[in-house]
């Protein structure tokens, strides 16, 4: 979510210009398919759960359920059993006496617990999130442990956890690995799984949430990357970084404790985590930015009533970190924040909104707020966080659909513009957005359908170029 400005303009492709339809008159056509949900695992939160899987698994030339387990033996018969997602229940029991419930989440995606001891939900119940819906059995089989699949339309389907692809991937060896869940009450599916910081050197750093933990990337200014890089951390969503003058990066995100974590580097390298920066609970991923010189602020959402709070730091400072306050009167909100300065020191918020309408609030340079307000009737999906930048004096805005697809919207003397489709795919989570130091060229990073981490470029003659994977 940083937007750092950079020297040397992204390169993109030529002829690759910006004509999507407008939010006003996008093209009919066939009906797109509903996004993936943002599954959490099937059992209680930061629990841990080993898992594995077989040939033949899911049918023929099929591996991709997984059979979850806690220890050997009977140890997990009667764990409960947690819905991954919202939707909607149908139970059944199979000939061999195998118990079955099933959400439905769309009309293209279900997942299904199998072996159960009992169910405790029935046909036709909608569930949330997190919500009991049957406990461990043996049912159908000969020990106690939970099958779990992923699918679409019928077929199970490579399983994805928080937006990323299940990590460490699929054993095939009894018990397999260890899987720890973020399938915590009361808090929304983590997005944001990416975020960037672009030096004016021209070098681009990368920070993503990949396999629960904070990783960096280098990409230098010839085009090169350098390979991920372990920073440690629990995290439970996306980070997000900021890089103040004496060339230094600071880090946010949603620790596995509720709180917002702080990470700090400095001249001797890379500092511990701060797992208590904030006094309460959120539900999303934070933000921080870079406000002037070495001027810091950080953004999040408290859990309680999901008002919008603010931190601020300014180095040399006797306080360092102010206190945390509540920027505005409005409550209620359905993301994490944004933030970017302009080249006149107007600090400009989005968030998402109740509704899914996507809001806007702005600081000027007396330092008041105005009231946030919604951009134009544009709806984004659910949990997803919009992205803003500063091109200048230009305000980018960019934000996910409910079919997986980014719009955007850019504000100019003359006011928004219409919401405009992007022809740079579909995400499962983003985008973020970074921008150059001559206000012309825009990068976009964001997770896609498949799990990559991804990126495009944009620059004002050119327009969008191709959406291309970051190498792992």
């Amino acid at each position: 979510m940083l937007h750092r400005m950079f020297a040397t303009a992204l390169a993109v492709s030529a002829g690759a210009v910006l004509t999507g339809a407008s939010l006003a008159s996008a093209p009919a056509g066939a009906a797109e398919e509903p996004d993936r949900p943002l599954f959490q695992m099937p059992f209680p939160c930061h629990e841990v759960r080993q898992g594995a899987t077989y040939a033949g698994h899911g049918g023929a030339g099929n591996h991709y359920p997984i059979d979850f387990n806690r220890g050997a033996g009977s140890t997990d018969f009667g764990d409960p059993v947690l819905a991954t997602a919202a939707g909607t229940v149908q139970t059944w029991v199979e000939a061999d006496g195998d118990r079955v419930v099933q959400i439905r989440h769309n009309a293209v995606w279900t997942s299904d617990v199998r072996h159960l001891s009992r169910a405790t939900v029935s046909d036709g119940q909608r569930v949330q999130q997190g919500d009991k819906i049957g406990e461990v059995g043996r049912s159908g089989t000969s020990s106690p442990h939970l099958h779990y699949a992923q699918k679409r339309n019928g077929v199970a389907v490579h399983l994805f956890f928080d937006g990323e692809p299940l990590d460490p991937g699929y054993s095939f060896v009894y018990n397999g690995p260890d899987y720890r869940s973020q399938n915590c009450p009361d808090n929304a599916p983590s997005d944001l799984s990416v975020s960037g910081v672009a030096d004016p050197d021209g070098t681009l750093t990368v920070f993503a949430r990949r396999g629960g933990h904070l990783e960096t990337n280098n990409k230098t200014p010839d085009g090169q990357w350098g390979g991920w890089v372990a920073r440690g951390g629990d995290l439970a969503s996306g980070p997000d970084a900021t890089v103040s003058a004496a060339g230094y990066y600071h880090v946010v995100a949603r620790g596995d404790n509720g709180n917002v974590m702080y990470k700090r580097q400095n001249a001797n390298g890379w500092g511990d985590w701060n797992t208590g920066f904030s006094d309460f609970n959120t539900p999303f991923a934070p933000a921080i930015v870079k406000v002037d010189n070495d001027t810091l602020m950080a953004f999040a959402v408290r859990a309680s009533d999901k008002a919008l709070m603010k931190r601020r730091f300014e180095a040399g400072s006797d306080g360092g970190w102010e206190n945390w306050t509540v920027l505005g009167s409005e409550k209620g909100f359905t993301s994490g924040p944004d933030a970017a300065v302009r080249d006149n020191g107007v600090i400009d918020v989005v968030i998402r909104g109740a509704g899914g309408s996507v809001r806007h609030a702005a600081r000027g340079t007396d330092g008041s707020w105005n009231d946030f307000h919604a951009i134009g009737e544009f709806k984004s999906a659910v949990g997803a966080a919009p992205a803003v930048a500063a091109r200048g004096n230009v305000v980018d805005v960019m934000a996910r659909g409910e079919q997986g697809s980014l719009w955007r919207t850019i504000r100019t003397d003359s006011g928004w513009s219409d919401w405009n489709l992007t022809p740079l795919g579909k995400f499962n989570q983003g985008p973020d957005l970074v921008t150059d130091s001559r206000g012309g060229a825009l990068l976009m990073l964001g997770r896609d359908t498949d799990g990559r981490i991804v990126r495009a470029g944009w620059n004002p003659g050119d327009g969008w170029g191709d959406t291309l994977a970051i190498p792992n």
